[in-house]
């Protein structure tokens, strides 16, 4: 099941890294990792993800992330829960993501290949959503959109 081992890195600090290998019937064979600064926070992971697994064994197959909410989904929970706290710039550039295909996608799917998907449709004319084509400094900000919401999703819903 899982395992840690210590990494030392270059400057002297210690590096907690947990492994959790699987190999069950009917099931393709399974590895994950994560790095932790301290060994009880490592424990602590491959206890919970173990008892993830053990619960959905799903996970064991990659089909995990099915049921995983899509980028537009996540944009309304994540406006719905900062009302208020953002500027009408921000929002409005979420709502507008919202029109373009990334939104379809779901957040745990969501790769690098897509975002640079985006940025090429961002660069001529869209005429499903009948936007102009735009500056690469405006094409950032809406990187940076995404990536607040996706940042607010893996902290604030766990459960995704």
């Amino acid at each position: 099941m899982g395992s840690i081992f210590i990494r030392t890195l270059s400057d002297g600090t210690l590096r907690y890294r947990a492994v959790i290998r699987m190999q069950r019937k009917d099931y393709p064979a399974f590895r994950e990792s994560k790095t932790f600064t301290t060994k009880r926070i490592a424990e602590k992971w491959v206890k919970k993800r173990e008892a993830e697994i053990e619960h959905n064994p799903d996970i064991l197959s990659g089909n995990q992330h099915e049921k995983s909410i899509t980028l537009s989904d996540a944009i309304d929970l994540y406006l719905n829960e900062t009302e208020g706290v953002y500027s009408k710039t921000k929002v409005n550039t979420l709502k507008l993501i919202k029109k373009f295909p990334i939104a379809k996608k779901s957040i745990m799917k969501l790769n690098s290949m897509d975002l640079s998907d985006h940025v090429a449709l961002r660069k001529t004319y869209c005429p499903k959503v009948k936007v102009s084509p735009v500056v690469p400094s405006t094409i950032l900000h809406e990187l940076l959109q995404i990536r607040s919401v996706l940042t607010h999703a893996s902290v604030m819903w766990k459960n995704l």
